[in-house]
C-alpha cells in the first residue's frame, strides 16, 4: 500500500507544493492583517511572528507587498514586520533586506503624503534591522548625505538612533561629520534644526569616544609591551641565575673532585698496599 505522501507527491510537482504552501502563508497572513485593530495589534503580530519562524521569507514577502498596496494600515503593517525581524532578524535573506530597506528609507523621507507617525515607523524598522545588518542601514543613509542638498529630518534622527550601536557607529563618524559641517549653514527650519544638532553632538561624542578608546588602545599596548619586556627580562634573569646554580654546582664538583685527587696523592704508601692487599695496616705499636 502506498504511503500518503508518495500518493500526494505522484499527483502534484515539487513546485505546486512550494506554491501551495506559499498561498496558504499568503493567506494566513493577510486573514490576521484584516482583522488587526488597535486593541488586537499586539497578538496578531505575535501570531504573525510564529508563523515566520519557519516561514520568514513567505511573511516578509507578504508584508512588503502589503505595506506597498495598503497605504492606510502601513504604519500597522510595519509594526508587525518590525515584531517578526525582531523575532528572527539573522536569517533575512538579502533580496529581502535590500527591499525593506530601500522601502522604510522611502517612506521615510516622504514630505508630503507619509505622516510622521508613518515616518516614525519606517525609521524604526531602520534600527531594527541595524542590529544584524548595521552596514547596509548607515550605507543607505549616508547615501542621503549630499551637500549642500539637505535630507529630510528623518535622516537625521534614524541617525541619532543608531548611536544603540556605538562601536559599529565609529567607521562612519568622520564622514558623517563632514557632510553635515557642509551643511550647517543651510539648516533654516526649527525641526531640522534640532534633529541636525541632536545627531551632530551624538556624532562629536563618538568621534571623543573613538579618540579616548585609541588612547586606551595604545596605553594597553604600551602595558602589554612592558608586561613582554618583563617577561622576556624575567626569562633572561632565569636562565642567568640558572647558569649561576650550574656554575656554582660544576665549581663544587671540581673542588671536590681536587680535593679527592689532592687527598689520595697524599695517602702514604701502605695505604695503597693495604688496598691491594699487600700487608695490613702498621700498628702503632
Amino acid at each position: 500500500m502506498d504511503h500518503p505522501i508518495t500518493r500526494i507527491l505522484s499527483c502534484c510537482t515539487m513546485s505546486e507544493i512550494v506554491d501551495e504552501g506559499i498561498t496558504r502563508v499568503y493567506n494566513e497572513v493577510v486573514s490576521l492583517l484584516a482583522h488587526m485593530d488597535d486593541q488586537t495589534k499586539s497578538e496578531i503580530a505575535l501570531r504573525i511572528a510564529l508563523i515566520s519562524e519557519t516561514k520568514l521569507a513567505s511573511v516578509v514577502t507578504v508584508l512588503l507587498e502589503k505595506l506597498q498596496q495598503d497605504e492606510q494600515n502601513r504604519v500597522d503593517i510595519y509594526y508587525v514586520l518590525n515584531t517578526v525581524l525582531l523575532m528572527d532578524i539573522g536569517g533575512l535573506e538579502r533580496r529581502l533586506l535590500k527591499k525593506i530597506i530601500t522601502l522604510a528609507s522611502s517612506h521615510m523621507r516622504e514630505t508630503q503624503e507619509a505622516t510622521n507617525e508613518l515616518k516614525v515607523a519606517a525609521s524604526d524598522i531602520l534600527v531594527t534591522l541595524a542590529g544584524c545588518y548595521f552596514n547596509d542601514v548607515m550605507s543607505e543613509l549616508q547615501s542621503h548625505l549630499k551637500p549642500p542638498e539637505l535630507p529630510e529630518e528623518f535622516i537625521f534622527i534614524t541617525l541619532g538612533n543608531l548611536s544603540a550601536y556605538a562601536l559599529e557607529c565609529i567607521p562612519f563618524v568622520g564622514r558623517t561629520l563632514y557632510a553635515m559641517f557642509l551643511m550647517l549653514e543651510l539648516v533654516k527650519d526649527s525641526r531640522l534644526r534640532q534633529a541636525f544638532c541632536g545627531e551632530l553632538k551624538m556624532s562629536k561624542e563618538f568621534n571623543v569616544f573613538n579618540s579616548r578608546l585609541l588612547n586606551v588602545s595604545k596605553e594597553l599596548a604600551g602595558v602589554r609591551l612592558g608586561i613582554q619586556e618583563i617577561q622576556a627580562d624575567h626569562v633572561k634573569d632565569q636562565s642567568h641565575l640558572q647558569d649561576a646554580i650550574v656554575s656554582k654546582e660544576m665549581a663544587g664538583v671540581r673542588l671536590g673532585i681536587v680535593e679527592i685527587q689532592a687527598d689520595h696523592v697524599k695517602d702514604p704508601p701502605y695505604l695503597q698496599d693495604a688496598i691491594g692487599e699487600k700487608h695490613p695496616f702498621p700498628s702503632n705499636a
